[in-house]
């Protein structure tokens, strides 16, 4: 990433990870019962993980999208599936301007693993 390497350790993204990862299940874990019959969680928690696993030049890119993602479970398990698709799309969206910016935010393998997530979970949503 030019001359600057912007890393985090491995055990700091494990705990980013296992952080978004308690945040879904929590969102998740709290939803009515008649909202099991939509169970994205693994592709949710995928999804978290690729972005904890990414290295960013800014680390409030990286909680803001993990925000997104705690933001369409809740939706999800709320049968709210435009608004869930919505944050996805959002993600998608942040993930692509970070990635194409003049000066590089993330790289083009890390933002692609995003994007591809991102594709599993709107896959998972169903169609109005």
């Amino acid at each position: 990433m030019g001359d600057k390497e912007f890393k985090m350790s491995n055990y700091g993204r494990g705990l980013v990870a296992l952080a978004g990862a308690l945040a879904i299940t929590t969102v998740l874990a709290a939803t009515p019962a008649s909202a099991t019959d939509v169970d994205c969680s693994s592709q949710l928690t995928a999804l978290s993980g690729e972005i904890s696993g990414a290295d960013f030049a800014n680390e409030m890119d990286r909680n803001r999208l993990l925000g997104k993602v705690t933001a369409a479970g809740g939706k999800l398990g709320m049968h709210k599936f435009e608004d869930a698709e919505q944050k996805i799309y959002d993600i998608i969206t942040k993930v692509t301007a970070l990635r194409d910016a003049p000066k590089e935010k993330i790289n083009d393998g890390d933002a692609n693993d995003i994007l591809d997530a991102a594709d599993d979970v709107l896959a998972c949503i169903p169609n109005p």
